[in-house]
C-alpha cells in the first residue's frame, strides 16, 4: 500500500500519523500548550476572563457531557482529531435518548466513517419506520405514501470533506452536545420535527494528515501570517483522502470508499435537505447558498425558491452580530459533482457555507483584524442552527416540495439509455458502482434483443431497427431519479446565452473565466462505452440489477502445452500483467490482432508461454497434471483480476500472427519513479498513484520533483512527470540544467518518460531539448515563413505539421436526452457575436500572407479561450500499441477513438517521426460536451493529444492533459497504463538479458 509519508517526504511523525498509528494521536489530557493556546483570545490564554458560551441561554441537563468535560478543552481551542470526534460521540450515545451512531464505512486508512443520528425519543423509537416511510415518500409509484404531517424532515448535515477545512467537525461536536442535552422548548421542537443525521468528519485521513503537519510546525506563540508553512502545512496539505482524491468531487462519481459508503448511507435515509460546510481562504468572510450562474439541469424553481428562503434567516442570524457574509460571487451551480449540487438530482435542497480559515489557529486579515479559530467555530454553528430553524418550520412545505420533484421524475422521459459492455467488464463495473450506489435502477437484458429506433449518443444516427447483446444494461429514464440520471449521464447540457455573454466580456476584458469547475462530466461519455437510446424498450427482457457482478475469472484448458492467453481488449488484463510479473512470470504482449483455435484476440493480448516459465520444459501429455505449477499461478491470476486466461497448444493462427513471432514482443517490468512534491498537482499525482497502486497493484516510488539532479535514475525504467498545482508551468525551475541533462541522457539509455498536462510542456517546450515535438505557439514562426514562401500552394504538410480535414461551422450537439435538435442559446450567441471568428479553411491556410508577430498575437488571445474540462474527441491510430483496448468501440466494430477531458492551454503538434497515436478531431466533429469556444475549436483541432517519440535506445511519451481525471476517463486510463506497462518492452532497446 502506497503510504502519504512518501510524498510528504517529511519527518518519521507525520508518516506514522498518516498511516493511522494510534500511538501518536495523543489523548486530550496530554496535549501540549502549542495545541491548547491556539485558537483563543489573548485575555482567555492569560486567564483573565471566561469564554464566551456558544449557546449563552442554554440550559442543559447534567448528566450530559460536554465536549469540553469529556475531552479536556474548550471546543474551538485546537482542532479534534478523528479519535477524540468518535470518543466523544460515542460517549453522548450511551447517555443521550436523542443520539444513535450509525457506522457506514471506512477510510483507506481504516479510520471509521460514523453518523450521528439525532432527533427526539419518540422518533428514535420509530426510527426503522421513518426510514422506511421516507423511502415510500421517495417512490411516486407507491400508491399510499405516509403523511407529510406524521413524518419529521429528514436532514443530512456534512462536516469537513476537504481535511484542512477543519471548523465544521468541531461546530459538529457542539451542535450534536446543544441538540443532545438541551432542556429548552426550541430545541425540543427542533427534535420533534428534524431527523437530523450528522457526519462530522467525512475525510479522516485528510485531516490527521494536515494536523500533523501543523502541530509539527507549530510554536508557542500562534502564527497569524497566512503564508507562512505552518498556515499551509506540507505537501500534499490535508484537502485530499489518502490517495490524494477531492472528495467533494466525487458524489456522482463514487470512486472513492469514503464517498461510496456515504451515499449508500445518504440515499436509504432520503433526506430533503443536504448542508454541505467548508472552509475558503482566511481573508475571505463567509458565503452561503444560493449560489450563481451558470445552473445545471438539476437546479429547479424550487430548488430556486427555498435557497432564498434558507439564505434570508441564515443572514439574518448574522445580523444580529454584526457579521459579514455574501452569497452568489464565485460560488456557481454548474457541475453537479459536489453535495450541495448533487442534491438537486435526489428532490432534496442543497446549501453549502464557505467560513475563512485559519487553519487551526489565527489568522492576521488586511482589514486589521484578527480571526481565531474559535470564531470559525461559532458561525459554522450559527449557520448550522439556523438552516435547521428554518427546515423545522417549513417542515411539511419542504416535504411537500421533495415529494413533487420525485413525481416529476416518473412523467416526461420515455425510454432507456442502453450501454453496451460485454466486451469490457471492468468498465461496466465502474458504470454500475457509480450508478447503483446513487440508488439509481438498472436492468440487464437477458438474451439477445432486437430494437427499434435505437439511436447512437457517438455519432447521433438512429437505426430503425438493431440488436443488442445479451448482457446490455438499461437504466430507464422514468424513475424517481430521472433527473439525476439525466444529468450525470446527458452528453452535452447547455448553459445560458446571457452567462455565455458574460463569460465572454469577462475573457476578453480581465482575461479571467468566472468558470469555477469542469464544464463536460458526463459519466456516459467518460466511461468509454457504446451508449444509446431507445423509446421502445423489451421490459420483459429485462431482469433489474441490485448487486455488482461477481468476476470469478477462469482458467480455460489448464493443460495447454504451448501457451496462456489474455485478450488486451479487457482492460484488467494489465493488472493481470502485474500479478504475473509478482509471480515470476516472462510474458509477450502482440503487436496485432490473430486469431488462434477459432477464437478472435486484440492488439495487446498477454502470452505467457511456458517454455519461457521457470526454465520449465513443454508438457507432454503423459506428465500434464492438476499440480502444474504455471497453470496453479494462472488460476490464482485469474481469480484475483477476473480475467478469462485461456491456453493454446499451437503457435499457428487462424489468422494474424503466430505466436512465436516477432509480432509477440517480450515485455519488461517497470521500475516506476512517480515525481512528487511542492508545485506537484496532488490530483494529477493522486489519480496516477490510485489507478497504478490501488487499481493495478503496481508498485512505484515517489521521487522529490526538486532533487532530480541528485537521484539515481538507473533504478527506474519509467519516470512520469504529473501536472503541476494550478496548471503552473514551473517544471523549469523544478528541474535545474543538471537535472534536465540526467534526464535527457538517462531517456536515451533506454528511459521510458512519460508527461501529463504542463509536465509534458515543459518536455515539448525548445528549451528542454528532450523531444521533437512542440507546443504550437513554438512553431508559428516556422509555419509563416513557410506559408509566405508557398502561399499558393495547397499542401498543408509543406509547414512540417500534419493537418487534415476542412474546419466547418460546429454542429453544436445538443443534450440527447432532451431531443433539443433545434438551435438553442449557444448556437445562438456563436452566430451572432462570434461569426467573423470562424474560418472555412485548414490551419494553415489562415496563417497565409501573415508575419509571425501577427500569428503569435492572434495564438495568444486564442489561448485566452482554453478549453475549461470540456470533454474532447480524439482519433486514434489504432494500430499503435499505446492505442491497445483504447477505443470506445473496444474489440469487435472496434472504434478508433475516445473521448478525453482537457482544461489546458497547451497545444501540441508533431512532425517527422514522432508517433501521434492520439489526435483532437476536425472541428465539427470535436466537441462532446463541455463549453468550446469557437477559437479553442480552431487552435486545438487536428493537435495532438497523445504522442509517442523514439529518442537513442529510450522513448518518450506525452499527455496533453491528466489521463488519469478522478478515476472517471476510462478509454485514457487505459492508454496511461499501455504508456506504463508496455513501454519498456514495446517502445525501447532492450537490454541483452545476460
Amino acid at each position: 500500500m502506497f503510504s502519504i509519508a512518501h510524498m510528504t517526504l517529511g519527518c518519521a511523525l507525520i508518516a506514522l500519523v498518516a498511516m493511522g498509528n494510534p500511538a501518536l494521536i495523543p489523548d486530550a489530557a496530554a496535549q501540549t500548550s502549542i495545541w491548547v493556546d491556539h485558537g483563543l483570545p489573548d485575555a482567555v490564554r492569560a486567564g483573565e476572563s471566561d469564554l464566551e458560551p456558544f449557546f449563552p441561554d442554554a440550559r442543559y441537563d447534567p448528566s450530559i457531557p460536554s465536549p469540553q468535560d469529556a475531552l479536556g478543552f474548550p471546543m474551538g481551542a485546537r482542532p479534534v482529531r478523528h479519535q477524540e470526534v468518535m470518543a466523544y460521540l460515542e460517549t453522548l450515545a450511551d447517555v443521550s435518548p436523542h443520539v444513535r451512531l450509525i457506522p457506514y464505512g471506512k477510510s483507506h486508512e481504516g479510520r471509521i466513517l460514523v453518523v450521528a443520528v439525532i432527533t427526539s425519543e419518540s422518533n428514535m423509537a420509530r426510527l426503522e419506520e421513518i426510514r422506511k416511510d421516507l423511502a415510500l415518500l421517495a417512490d411516486p409509484r407507491e400508491s399510499n405514501p405516509p403523511p407529510v404531517n406524521d413524518l419529521p424532515l429528514c436532514v443530512w448535515a456534512g462536516c469537513c470533506v476537504h481535511g484542512d477545512e477543519t471548523s465544521s467537525t468541531d461546530a459538529a461536536l457542539a451542535i450534536a452536545y446543544h441538540l443532545a442535552a438541551c432542556r429548552d422548548p426550541e430545541v425540543a421542537e427542533l427534535r420533534d420535527n428534524l431527523l437530523i443525521l450528522l457526519d462530522p468528519l467525512q475525510n479522516p485521513d485528510g485531516r490527521e494528515r494536515i494536523l500533523a503537519h501543523w502541530e509539527s510546525l507549530a510554536g508557542r506563540i500562534p502564527d497569524g501570517d497566512d503564508q507562512s508553512l505552518r498556515h499551509l502545512g506540507l505537501w500534499p496539505g490535508g484537502r485530499t483522502n489518502h490517495y490524494l482524491f477531492d472528495l467533494n468531487r466525487d458524489w456522482f462519481l463514487a470512486t472513492q470508499p469514503e464517498t461510496y459508503a456515504k451515499l449508500r448511507l445518504v440515499t436509504s435515509w432520503n433526506p430533503q435537505l443536504i448542508i454541505d460546510a467548508h472552509e475558503m481562504n482566511g481573508q475571505s468572510t463567509y458565503l452561503f447558498s444560493p449560489p450563481r450562474e451558470p445552473f445545471n439541469p438539476l437546479v429547479t424553481d424550487q430548488q430556486q425558491h427555498w435557497w432564498r428562503v434558507f439564505a434570508a434567516e441564515q443572514a439574518a442570524a448574522f445580523d444580529r452580530y454584526g457579521w459579514e457574509y455574501y452569497t452568489r460571487e464565485w460560488h456557481e451551480e454548474w457541475f453537479p459533482g459536489f453535495a450541495s449540487s448533487w442534491s438537486g438530482g435526489i428532490g432534496a435542497v442543497g446549501i453549502l457555507y464557505e467560513q475563512a480559515g485559519v487553519e487551526g489557529t489565527r489568522t492576521a486579515r488586511y482589514d486589521g483584524t484578527v480571526m481565531v479559530y474559535r470564531e470559525t467555530v461559532r458561525r459554522q454553528i450559527t449557520s448550522f442552527m439556523s438552516n435547521f430553524r428554518t427546515a423545522a418550520r417549513n417542515r411539511e412545505d419542504l416535504l411537500r416540495s421533495y415529494r413533487e420533484e420525485r413525481v416529476r421524475g416518473i412523467s416526461g422521459a420515455e425510454g432507456a439509455l442502453l450501454f453496451v459492455t460485454h466486451s469490457q467488464p471492468a468498465r461496466e463495473d465502474f458504470l454500475l458502482r457509480s450508478l447503483m450506489a446513487q440508488e439509481i435502477e438498472i436492468y440487464r437484458s437477458t438474451r439477445d434483443l432486437r430494437i427499434s429506433g435505437l439511436r447512437s449518443f457517438w455519432s447521433d444516427e438512429t437505426a430503425k431497427e438493431s440488436t443488442v447483446p445479451e448482457g446490455t444494461i438499461f437504466v430507464p429514464l422514468r424513475q424517481p431519479l430521472r433527473r439525476l440520471v439525466e444529468t450525470i449521464c446527458a452528453f452535452d447540457p447547455q448553459m445560458e446565452e446571457e452567462f455565455l455573454r458574460t463569460e465572454r466580456r469577462r475573457l476578453e476584458k480581465e482575461h479571467r473565466s468566472r468558470l469555477y469547475e469542469a464544464t463536460g462530466w458526463s459519466v456516459s461519455l467518460s466511461s468509454g462505452l457504446p451508449v444509446y437510446h431507445s423509446r421502445h424498450v423489451p421490459w420483459e427482457h429485462l431482469d433489474p440489477v441490485e448487486d455488482p457482478p461477481i468476476r470469478d475469472g477462469q482458467l480455460v484448458n489448464p493443460r495447454a502445452t504451448f501457451g496462456f492467453l489474455i485478450d488486451g481488449t479487457d482492460d484488467r488484463c494489465l493488472r493481470a500483467l502485474a500479478h504475473l510479473w509478482q509471480s515470476g512470470c516472462t510474458v509477450h504482449a502482440g503487436c496485432k490482432p490473430f486469431t488462434v483455435d477459432g477464437t478472435p484476440f486484440a492488439r495487446g493480448t498477454l502470452l505467457v508461454r511456458r517454455v519461457l516459465q521457470n526454465g520449465l520444459k513443454p508438457l507432454s501429455a503423459r506428465h500434464r497434471s492438476a499440480d502444474d505449477p504455471l497453470a496453479g499461478i494462472l488460476r490464482r491470476v485469474a481469480a484475483e483480476t477476473g480475467v478469462v486466461i485461456t491456453g493454446v497448444s499451437t503457435a499457428l493462427s487462424d489468422s494474424g500472427p503466430d505466436l512465436g513471432g516477432r509480432q509477440f514482443r517480450q515485455l519488461e517490468k517497470p521500475r516506476i519513479g512517480l515525481l512528487a512534491g511542492d508545485g506537484i498537482s496532488f490530483i494529477s499525482y493522486g489519480g496516477m498513484a490510485w489507478l497504478l497502486d490501488h487499481e493495478t497493484d503496481l508498485c512505484f516510488a515517489s521521487l522529490p520533483a526538486s532533487n532530480v539532479s541528485r537521484l539515481d535514475l538507473n533504478r527506474y525504467n519509467v519516470l512520469i512527470l504529473p501536472d503541476t498545482w494550478r496548471r503552473l508551468n514551473i517544471y523549469p525551475s523544478l528541474l535545474d540544467a543538471p537535472g534536465v541533462r540526467k534526464l535527457r541522457a538517462w531517456v536515451r539509455s533506454g528511459g521510458t518518460l512519460i508527461a501529463v498536462g504542463c509536465g509534458t510542456a515543459f518536455v515539448a517546450d525548445s528549451t528542454s531539448s528532450l523531444g521533437s515535438v512542440r507546443l504550437r505557439r513554438q512553431v508559428l514562426a516556422t509555419l509563416a515563413e513557410k506559408t509566405g514562401r508557398r502561399s499558393g500552394e495547397a499542401d498543408g504538410t509543406e509547414s512540417g505539421i500534419t493537418f487534415r480535414g476542412d474546419i466547418r461551422e460546429q454542429d453544436f450537439r445538443r443534450d440527447d436526452l432532451h431531443w433539443a435538435k433545434a438551435p438553442g442559446p449557444m448556437d445562438g450567441l456563436l452566430e451572432d457575436g462570434l461569426a467573423a471568428l470562424r474560418r472555412p479553411e485548414p490551419f494553415w491556410k489562415w496563417a497565409v500572407g501573415k508575419s509571425a508577430e501577427e500569428l503569435e498575437e492572434e495564438d495568444a488571445r486564442m489561448r485566452l479561450f482554453q478549453p475549461r474540462g470540456s470533454i474532447l474527441k480524439v482519433d486514434l491510430d489504432e494500430e499503435h500499441w499505446l492505442a491497445a483496448g483504447c477505443g470506445v468501440f473496444s474489440g469487435e466494430g472496434a472504434g478508433s477513438w475516445m473521448p478525453v477531458q482537457v482544461y489546458a492551454e497547451h497545444a501540441l503538434v508533431a512532425s517527422g517521426p514522432d508517433d501521434v497515436v492520439g489526435a483532437f478531431a476536425s472541428e465539427d466533429s470535436l466537441r462532446l460536451s463541455g463549453l468550446l469556444w469557437p477559437e479553442a475549436r480552431e487552435r486545438w483541432a487536428h493537435t495532438a493529444y497523445l504522442t509517442r517519440e523514439r529518442v537513442g535506445r529510450g522513448q518518450v511519451i506525452l499527455f496533453v492533459s491528466t489521463p488519469c481525471q478522478r478515476a472517471a476517463f476510462k478509454a485514457t486510463e487505459r492508454a496511461f497504463l499501455n504508456a506504463v506497462l508496455l513501454g519498456p518492452g514495446l517502445g525501447t532497446s532492450r537490454e541483452w538479458p545476460w
